[in-house]
């Protein structure tokens, strides 16, 4: 692989971000009127010549300007990723637009979608932490009356499950009490992922609780732990559907691949989760999709982690002509504002 001389690379990125001014091909002469300092024309088509050569630009005629191919744009954004920053400002709007002490996961990240939408003016999409992957914190049996109550299982992340069980039978204080603690004693620490029926048999079996209590309200629960265990997880958010044709470099057709998979919005779920998780800020740019009629199309994410193994994905979606310089410290800082929140506060599933 060539590696670009320090004036190649401030030509190239010079002409990226002409490119993405315009969307017109970029001629040495424009480039030349943009850049700033001692550019000749003939240095400049040098070294556009060595570019083009390199792979990292294309001519769209032979007598036009040229255009950044997706290797131009990984190499651009690459050098972004860590020395772009938002203005004190924006960032201060961002972080009082998600200023939420207390409030429901599903609401949070619905928020955090659509931030991002109107600071980018791009559609965005979140993936909330997986559930599954998160390991039990607390276990609560909270009577509701004699003959209902409320299971609260409280995660790692401190996030909270709860679910209203209906008994035809009436329940102690007492019963409660003795079962809610033996089922903490087998399964605060594990995974929910790890919790078989085995272990959950244990934890009622072994309880000094009123046998026609445990029998009535073991199954109830059972389901509740089992929909957790193998639940998909994974709650998709898009927000700014119509920003993605009014975004499209000049044609709505270039982006029909985004578009098929806005009707069907499980397809676009299965993408964003078999990328592989990492660090930072990330970018797929037109051909590192998989996915057909994805050429155009350039996805920027991070991932966010919370406590434990949990993770979910936020970014946009959109042209490849993006504004690269605004949106990367914008996906990084909506995805920090993500960890601390989901990390810290106590949240809520239904």
């Amino acid at each position: 692989m060539a590696i670009l001389s320090d004036k190649q690379q401030e030509i190239l990125f010079e002409l990226v971000r002409c490119f993405i001014r315009s969307g017109n091909a970029v001629g040495s002469a424009t480039l030349a009127e943009s850049m700033s300092g001692e550019n000749k024309a003939s240095t400049l088509r040098y070294n556009l010549g060595r570019l083009e050569e390199s792979g990292y630009l294309r001519k769209a005629h032979a007598s036009s300007g040229r255009l950044p191919t997706d290797k131009a744009y990984r190499e651009y954004v690459q050098t972004l990723i860590d020395r772009t920053f938002l203005s004190s400002n924006e960032e201060r709007s961002v972080r009082q637009a998600l200023e939420i002490v207390q409030v429901e996961l599903r609401i949070l990240i619905s928020r955090a979608s659509e931030v991002m939408t109107s600071h980018s003016d791009l559609m965005s999409v979140v993936v909330s932490p997986e559930p599954n992957l998160a390991e039990i914190g607390i276990v609560r049996l909270v009577p509701l009356s004699t003959t209902s109550l409320l299971v609260v299982i409280v995660t790692g992340t401190d996030t909270t499950h709860t679910r209203i069980v209906n008994l035809p039978i009436e329940i102690t204080g007492l019963d409660l009490a003795t079962l809610e603690r033996s089922l903490n004693a087998r399964l605060v620490g594990k995974r929910i992922y790890d919790i078989d029926d085995n272990t959950l048999s244990d934890a009622f079996n072994l309880a000094d609780a009123h046998q026609l209590v445990i029998l009535n309200i073991r199954r109830p629960v059972e389901e509740f732990l089992r929909e957790m265990r193998f639940a998909e997880g994974g709650r998709l958010q898009v927000k700014g559907r119509e920003r993605v044709v009014a975004g499209a470099e000049g044609n709505p057709e270039q982006i029909r691949g985004v578009l098929e998979l806005l009707d069907d919005e499980s397809r676009l779920l299965t993408l964003l989760k078999t990328i592989e998780g990492g660090p930072g800020v990330r970018a797929l740019i037109g051909s590192d999709f998989t996915r057909p009629g994805l050429e155009r199309v350039a996805l920027v994410f991070s991932d966010f982690q919370t406590i434990g193994d949990s993770r979910g994905k936020i970014g946009v979606i959109g042209p490849r002509r993006m504004d690269y310089e605004r949106v990367i410290p914008l996906v990084k800082l909506i995805s920090e504002i993500l960890e601390e929140k989901i990390g810290g506060k106590r949240l809520l599933i239904e």
